[in-house]
């Protein structure tokens, strides 16, 4: 059921949230290595929570489900198996037709499920009969997943290319120089008000709802 998947990544985001505020509250009295740390341990579990969820929903989709509002979900006249799922992904992913009958054997060998510029591609090919309420979930105009990736591309692969992504998206809020890629989740989004990590959790939280309650 979605409905399982939902609430498993609404309550995980509700905790990151208040692991948010407790960093913000405590901000000011932590050494700069402490925040990092402590920042670097958020955005990473925001950005797992999300990759788990998406990959739930895609594969629940394409071997049957019911939707939160109950409407049933059927599966693909095909192997619905995570290892051929994973397989047609990973290669959609990559703009390649997948072959018959072939499958991955590791968790490893899938795609980031979490990437929002590859999820519609994905959800394209492996084509599940909620292909359109997922399409439409997915391809909402919301900025958090994409600047999430980035940031946490960042923090985890701390080089000039992956900062010089982080200034880019800088743009769209406004605070704090920007000396570490964690600096810009505590910025203030230019457009609802809100500070960024903040903003990108109920960015995520949106698009998980409409993923999960159509048709």
């Amino acid at each position: 059921m979605l409905a399982v998947s939902y609430n498993k990544f609404v309550k995980h985001s509700h905790i990151i949230e208040t692991r948010s505020l407790y960093i913000e509250q405590e901000i000011n009295a932590l050494d700069d290595w402490e925040v990092r740390y402590l920042c670097r341990s958020l955005i990473d579990d925001l950005w797992q929570s999300w990759i788990r969820f998406v990959r739930d929903v895609i594969i629940k989709s394409c071997y049957g489900c019911t939707t939160r509002r109950g409407t049933y979900v059927t599966s693909r006249p095909s192997d619905n198996s995570w290892q051929r799922v994973g397989y047609e992904a990973i290669e959609a992913s990559r703009g390649k037709i997948p072959k018959p009958i072939k499958k991955i054997s590791s968790i490893r060998q899938e795609p980031t499920w979490g990437d929002i510029g590859k999820i519609i591609d994905i959800i394209v090919a492996l084509d599940p009969s909620n292909k359109n309420e997922l399409l439409n979930a997915f391809g909402l105009p919301l900025r958090g997943p994409k600047h999430l990736q980035i940031v946490r591309n960042a923090c985890s692969h701390t080089h000039n290319e992956n900062m010089a992504d982080v200034k880019k998206i800088s743009i769209f809020y406004i605070g704090r120089p920007i000396m570490h890629p964690v600096d810009l989740i505590w910025r203030v989004e230019a457009s609802s008000g809100n500070i960024c990590i903040y903003k990108w959790i109920d960015d995520l939280i949106d698009m998980a709802t409409q993923a999960t309650i159509h048709p």
